[in-house]
């Protein structure tokens, strides 16, 4: 199950996946903001969920200070896994980004187990699990 705000990217992957006979694989065109939805979306999957949240962090808190942390601790509920990636660099000029994002760090500290924090190809992935 995926879950992506761009409906053309919606329609490509779905496309692919019938195209490919990948017949329980989905994607689904929704706001991330909608989190009645997602929370819904996410209980629906089988077990062992694992949630990827693809640089979507810096984004969210653009629009909502604080939002991710919200999102991160109601999808964990149904959730046994989720991997999250954060930009270390812009895709164009390749330019890194002197950020440590310490709130997002300590947050994850405070209220999951942290079972691996990696960089590669311009990317962190942090993966959590629930205490």
């Amino acid at each position: 199950t995926g879950i992506e705000a761009s409906g053309q990217l919606v329609d490509n992957l779905n496309h692919y996946f019938k195209e490919e006979k990948l017949e329980r694989a989905t994607t689904f065109h929704e706001d991330l903001f909608n989190l009645n939805r997602i929370i819904e979306l996410t209980e629906e999957g089988r077990s062992p969920r694992l949630v990827f949240l693809f640089q979507v962090i810096d984004a969210l808190e653009n629009f909502q200070r604080d939002y991710s942390k919200k999102l991160i601790l109601e999808i964990s509920k149904s959730s046994d896994f989720i991997v999250i990636s954060l930009p270390l660099q812009s895709l164009g000029k390749g330019k890194k980004f002197t950020v440590s994002r310490s709130w997002l760090t300590d947050f994850l500290k405070e209220n999951f187990n942290i079972l691996d924090d990696w960089s590669e190809n311009g990317e962190r992935f942090i993966c959590i699990s629930k205490k």
